[in-house]
């Protein structure tokens, strides 16, 4: 089975989709294709060529090549004072400790976060000293 395999991977004008077909007519198996190639892979088979081979060359649709992504419109201006800023306004370096106001908007600190940690100095030392976490809401 394994020798005819090979032979099989070797023509380079079959796919992987015809060598299953083929394999579990011969052999009465149930391979599939993704068992063809990973079985190829690792026999250290060489990998197809679809630049040589017309039958594994697939042209994308002319909708999937020219995508347009829409405009998005601009972000309102970014305040300064803690507790103003939403979630889809903080930034990567934004502190994300929330205020306690339970009722949307939800804000956020938005000061300055300490490298590699979520919140600034003030929470962050809030929230390693236990006596007070972010509250949920609900």
């Amino acid at each position: 089975m394994l020798a005819r395999f090979k032979v099989l991977c070797g023509d380079e004008s079959l796919t992987f989709r015809a060598i299953r077909d083929l394999m579990n007519v011969e052999f009465d198996t149930d391979l599939t294709r993704n068992a063809c190639i990973g079985k190829a892979r690792r026999l250290a088979m060489p990998p197809r060529d679809p630049v040589n081979n017309p039958t594994l060359k697939k042209e994308l649709p002319a909708v999937v090549r020219f995508l347009t992504f829409p405009i998005l419109p601009d972000l309102p201006p970014r305040s300064t004072e803690p507790f103003t800023l939403t979630i889809d306004q903080l930034r990567t370096h934004d502190c994300r400790w929330p205020s306690d106001e339970p009722r949307p908007p939800f804000t956020y600190c938005g000061c300055k976060a300490l490298t590699g940690l979520p919140y600034c100095v003030k929470h962050t030392r809030l929230a390693r000293s236990g006596l007070r976490g972010p509250k949920p809401h609900p």
